[in-house]
């Protein structure tokens, strides 16, 4: 793996693009240009669960069909996220866990989708749900996106920063464009995507292993909650609800892991690590980081009335003094 990896890093180079996020969009052109030169290979690469479990076992499509596509414009544009996207978070995630991530998402997807549909075929004995196609790279890019709101709540867009828009507000619009764009027919991936994103955000908040050796991410600002903007809460409460038990039923809680700690007169006391107070402290040095960064970047301005200051704080000394 490690060799493979070097081969992809030399590869990214000249493109100035970390090495997973160069194979994805690799592996976005490669398929999307199968689809749009020959929609036909929709049967081989995009995911029909007839085909899939039932007919042929194509078994392979639930993997190919998030980066394949038919409309040019569409790839284009997912590909371009991916990338911009993918050059911000793989960085941060490092390549191990920007591949677990997107494979949990994948996989989750896929079989959500196949075994959906076929309960709803067993239900109302519509081939439909067997042969309908599920298609898009739509979901990988929310998938990188939802990394960028979990390790960057509290910081604006580039180029959006003058309206105050950050890259969870991005995540909100673009979940609740998805429906919008699937009744028009120009999403065929509208379910995988909601389904790779919660599968994805039960993994980071519960699942992943952190550098520190803590697990999962109890913040609040990745709540479940917060994937929605304040003004519709209220009415999407049952679908958080529901969002909640599901998480719980499959054991998603919060343990804190606990570490032995040696004092020095020799004794060891075991001591709760707070997963929760660790990343905020990550997170508050991170941008106290950032805003001294920006201070240093200013030009320097002369202070013309620094004597005034020191004969203030002389004074103030005196008063003191005599107080």
């Amino acid at each position: 793996m490690n060799r493979i990896y070097e081969r992809l890093e030399q590869g990214a180079k000249f493109l100035g693009m970390p090495p997973v996020t160069f194979l994805l969009a690799l592996l976005i052109f490669f398929f999307g240009a199968c689809g749009v030169g020959h929609p036909d290979t929709a049967e081989y690469f995009a995911l029909v669960p007839g085909n899939s479990i039932l007919a042929h076992y194509y078994v392979w499509n639930g993997i190919t069909s998030p980066f394949f596509e038919t409309n040019l414009v569409k790839m284009i544009a997912n590909a371009a996220a991916v990338i911009v996207i993918g050059r911000a978070i793989e960085p941060v995630w490092k390549w191990r866990k920007f591949i677990h991530v997107l494979a949990v998402s994948i996989i989750c997807s896929a079989t959500v989708i196949v075994f959906g549909s076929l309960i709803f075929y067993r239900t109302t004995v519509d081939t439909s749900y067997l042969y309908h196609q599920s298609y898009g790279s739509t979901s990988l890019a929310l998938v990188l996106l939802l990394g960028l709101k979990q390790e960057e709540p509290n910081t604006t867009a580039p180029y959006l920063a003058s309206y105050g828009i950050r890259y969870g507000h991005l995540l909100q619009a673009s979940l609740a464009i998805v429906p919008l764009m699937g009744i028009l027919g120009i999403m065929p991936d509208a379910v995988s995507c909601y389904v790779s994103v919660y599968a994805s955000w039960i993994y980071l908040r519960y699942f992943c292993r952190n550098p520190d050796g803590t697990t999962g991410d109890a913040t609040d600002t990745f709540a479940f909650i917060n994937f929605f903007p304040l003004q519709v809460r209220p009415f999407m409460a049952p679908v958080i609800k529901a969002a909640s038990l599901c998480a719980g039923c499959c054991g998603c809680v919060h343990r804190n892991p606990r570490r032995s700690t040696t004092h020095s007169n020799g004794t060891t006391t075991c001591v709760n690590e707070n997963a929760v107070a660790e990343r905020r402290r990550a997170r508050a040095l991170k941008a106290l980081d950032q805003k001294l960064q920006e201070i240093e970047n200013l030009e320097d301005q002369p202070l013309d009335d620094w004597d005034g200051l020191l004969s203030d704080e002389e004074n103030g000394e005196k008063e003191m003094q005599i107080v």
